[in-house]
């Protein structure tokens, strides 16, 4: 009799957790994260993405070659509208599965490597935090980049506990998958790989030969894109868009990937969590990592401050190349360091209020990008692009002087001519970098000059500044203008203005 109940108490205990791992959570996510994927509010990038999927596949490759990520997202978004369409909303669930795949790395492999505990650790906070919800509905490579490269590191643990050929497989495939999705994912797949290979020299010597071979295939397999990646590392450190790297910005780009609303939550819950991880630390190096899970731990935490600290050094010294949201590549692992900590606190109330923390941030962080993907004033390009289309004929001509409205206005407003104002001396080479990504035209001031001459209508569009650049004030006068207030911090106001030639001073 006590045998049966023992049977039904198991039987029950894998139930709940079955629910739990394969229903409960997942189905949340999908619930939660696909929820915001009805926007069709989008942002510049993610117009370069649906533009670039429309290509053909040769082409894909030559312009990704000119780019500064390689294109294997393009590729497998490129397959997935194939078979669903090519709509926004299906665009932005392939991102929500993304986020999903990675959840369900702790139901199976980190469920293998680490047990119970640390999996639901790891699919609570896949859910729970802040940054996760922010990239699972755009339309880029974040999302998946995370899942190739967490995949990579639990894979490359398994083969540290069983040493069988499918997790060297997966290992490989992830490894790669996640090297043609996104340069930090390369970089922090490099260092993972090497430390697998440290590891195994000092630990299992005969297994250091399928490592070699993993190691062979990897270069093999990554040759075909290597010489593109010499040109574009020879080309950032040239030049790259990005602003010089200060001190505050290495501190607030990482808080950045908890945004609230504000800078300030976002570095106090990165405070929170830093404390907590400090403290866990302290606590493994205190007790020397003997335990396996310790050691993957600290692995999972050295190996994103390595990748940062080398991005750091090459901005400050070469280039700046840091962004926040590059870094968020690297944050399934300090997920997995984080479950596997949780996973070993044994005090009740310290994980009861951790779970409230998350929630709570939970809570927040859907109002504000709720707040974002749907917005009501006139922050977004998306009403903007409403507004103008009631006031404006298809034969105007719209002028920028900037590519964010420009690129993300050409797409809303297809009927209309968009033109991008820059200096003479750049319209060649801004010319050749955006041929085929927008819906309009690279101008200098001659071609504004026929058309305002000709008395043609044409508008001046200006968003995120409150005062106008001086290639229209040095050439340029503002007939009218009409203003349109905004309560973004990040774009204060956009008008709409006409404008004629400046006249000659005699």
């Amino acid at each position: 009799m006590n045998n049966l109940i023992d049977e039904l108490k198991q039987i029950t205990h894998l139930q709940k957790y079955t629910i739990i791992y394969y229903v409960l959570l997942p189905v949340t996510l999908c619930l939660l994260f696909g929820s915001l994927a009805f926007s069709d509010d989008l942002w510049l990038d993610e117009i370069y993405t649906i533009t670039e999927i429309h290509l053909e596949s040769w082409e894909i490759w030559t312009i990704f070659a000119t780019e500064s990520h390689p294109p294997l997202y393009i590729y497998l978004l490129k397959l997935f509208c194939t078979v669903f369409g090519g709509s926004i909303l299906a665009m932005k669930f392939f991102s929500v599965l993304g986020c999903l795949a990675t959840m369900l790395l702790g139901a199976f492999p980190i469920k293998r490597a680490f047990g119970d505990k640390t999996a639901l650790w790891f699919m609570f906070l896949c859910l729970t935090m802040p940054f996760m919800l922010h990239y699972s509905i755009e339309i880029r490579m974040y999302s998946w980049a995370i899942f190739f490269v967490t995949a990579t590191m639990i894979y490359a643990v398994l083969i540290l506990q069983t040493n069988k050929p499918i997790d060297w497989g997966l290992y490989f495939v992830f490894g790669l998958l996640g090297a043609y999705t996104h340069y930090y994912a390369l970089m922090t797949i490099a260092i993972i790989h090497l430390l697998l290979g440290f590891y195994l020299w000092f630990t299992s010597r005969k297994n250091c030969i399928p490592w070699l071979i993993i190691s062979g295939l990897l270069i093999i397999s990554y040759l075909p894109w290597v010489m593109n990646l010499l040109s574009q590392v020879s080309r950032v450190s040239e030049g790259f868009w990005i602003a010089p790297l200060s001190f505050m910005d290495i501190i607030v780009m990482p808080a950045s990937m908890f945004y609230m609303g504000s800078i300030f939550p976002s570095i106090v819950l990165l405070a929170i969590l830093t404390i907590f991880g400090c403290a866990m630390l302290y606590r493994i190096l205190r007790t020397s990592p003997k335990g396996f899970p310790e050691k993957i731990a600290l692995a999972c935490i050295i190996v994103p401050l390595v990748v940062y600290a080398m991005f750091i050094i090459f901005s400050i010294t070469i280039q700046p190349i840091i962004q926040t949201r590059y870094l968020m590549v690297m944050a399934g692992l300090g997920m997995l360091f984080l479950a596997i900590c949780l996973s070993s606190i044994q005090s009740k109330k310290l994980l009861t209020v951790f779970c409230a923390l998350m929630m709570v941030t939970t809570l927040i962080t859907y109002g504000i990008t709720y707040s974002t993907e749907y917005p009501t004033d006139g922050d977004s390009l998306t009403i903007m692009s409403k507004k103008l289309s009631q006031n404006i004929s298809d034969d105007c001509i719209l002028l920028y002087t900037e590519g964010h409205a420009y690129g993300v206005l050409s797409y809303y407003l297809p009927n209309i001519t968009h033109w991008m104002l820059v200096d003479d001396e750049e319209i060649a080479d801004i010319r050749s970098s955006h041929t085929g990504k927008f819906n309009g035209f690279i101008v200098g001031v001659d071609d504004v000059y026929a058309v305002s001459d000709s008395g043609k209508d044409m508008r001046l569009i200006t968003f995120g500044a409150t005062e106008l650049p001086d290639l229209i004030t040095d050439n340029f006068n503002v007939v009218e203008e009409r203003r349109y207030t905004s309560t973004s911090s990040i774009y204060p106001v956009w008008c709409v203005s006409s404008i004629e030639r400046l006249p000659v001073s005699s």
